[in-house]
């Protein structure tokens, strides 16, 4: 016999929409209500690629070590297969030159990674955590869930270390970007399901990579006496190595007041930087005690104990609930003493298959009892 889905689940995700706002997180993972969205932006399928790169070329190295598997020929028909495995599963597609380029970026990152100094960490059963969904028990009817990246043991120091890739096609602006955090929802409820699971983290961090790759800087003024090579920055895909190496083949100054000052810049502008959690044990032992005390909230609300509570901004002062996407359902909602906004359904918003509120129509509002407790429903759908 098989255990019962639990009741609710916390993520991430769902944890800083929570924090964000009770009803909207209510809205959204206990009705089942989804804002009609436009197609996927280009920029989150060339992550999602970039991202299948690199957990491919992470499982061949925890396998049998193997480093060079976008090398050459045969590397680019690997890649081909991943990306085409891909499509096959989510739709994301890609041109050739996108391809082409993600696929330069994560050789180009693999590099700087220095996998031979590290380890894949495994569970007890073997599993390589790469990629990986796992789960751990808050209460009897929740249960925390984090999408693990990777976790890396040292293999001089011994430390293991829990890595979250944020990718980003623009360049990084260290200036922007500190190199420690004092607190990271998915690490810190990755770092907790891990322990769940029998893995110790020592330490935690977000690798941002940029997915493109170094690139040759372009020339100015081409053919005419004063070409030379480019001073302009810009969502420039260089760094200061290969803009040095430039300078010299083409016999230009890397010395001169503008290289310095391109130097400067570039060196502002990384391609890959790490960010530390530095949350001690305290703010580790934090962390369950504020899933224990979320997830009897989310309990009540849902066994509707307690009314989910409404971050209203949207009117004497204007703010948050302008930019929520539920602000629209929200404000229709208040409008019909708190019952769902069932109009809206199919021109601003959908149900999923799995809520309570899929397949009625707006006459049949009246028949919806907003106090009606989700955890009814979801005993009457075998959920519990």
């Amino acid at each position: 016999m098989t255990d019962p889905e639990p009741l609710l689940r916390i993520n991430p995700t769902r944890a800083r929409r929570y924090g964000r706002c009770e009803y909207e997180w209510y809205v959204r993972d206990v009705l089942g209500v989804d804002p009609l969205r436009p197609p996927p932006s280009p920029h989150l399928d060339r992550g999602k690629a970039f991202h299948a790169l690199l957990e491919y070329a992470l499982r061949c190295y925890a396998d049998d070590g193997t480093l060079d598997v976008y090398d050459g020929d045969l590397g680019k028909f690997a890649a081909r297969g991943v990306l085409s495995d891909l499509y096959r599963r989510e739709g994301t597609s890609l041109d050739d030159a996108a391809s082409y380029e993600l696929l330069d970026a994560t050789r180009y990152h693999l590099r700087q990674l220095d996998l031979p100094a590290w380890e894949v960490v495994r569970l007890a059963d073997g599993t390589p955590v790469i990629e990986l969904d796992l789960r751990a028990s808050v209460s009897p009817h929740v249960e925390a869930q984090a999408i693990v990246d990777v976790v890396l043991r040292h293999r001089t120091t011994g430390k293991v270390w829990l890595v979250d890739f944020k990718t980003s096609l623009y360049a990084l602006d260290t200036g922007d970007l500190p190199p420690f955090i004092e607190h990271d929802d998915q690490l810190a409820l990755g770092s907790h399901v891990l322990a769940a699971n029998g893995i110790n983290v020592d330490y935690s961090a977000l690798l941002h990579l940029r997915s493109v790759p170094p690139t040759t800087p372009p020339l100015v003024y081409v053919g005419k006496k004063n070409e030379r090579t480019t001073y302009n920055t810009n969502d420039l895909a260089c760094d200061w190595e290969t803009y040095r190496e430039t300078l010299i083949e083409r016999g230009e100054n890397p010395e001169s007041d503008q290289a310095l000052k391109v130097r400067d810049a570039l060196r502002q502008r990384v391609f890959a930087r790490w960010q530390v959690d530095i949350t001690g044990p305290a703010g580790r032992d934090a962390v369950a005690t504020n899933l224990s005390r979320i997830a009897a909230r989310m309990t009540a609300i849902v066994r509707g104990d307690t009314r989910p509570i409404r971050r209203l901004s949207w009117g004497k002062h204007r703010g948050s609930c302008n930019h929520c996407d539920y602000g629209k359902w929200c404000r229709a909602s208040l409008r019909n003493g708190g019952a769902p906004a069932l109009v809206l359904l199919g021109t601003d918003y959908e149900a999923r298959d799995t809520s309570p509120l899929a397949g009625r129509e707006v006459y049949d509002a009246p028949l919806f009892d907003p106090t009606r407790a989700y955890v009814e429903w979801a005993a009457e759908h075998g959920r519990t």
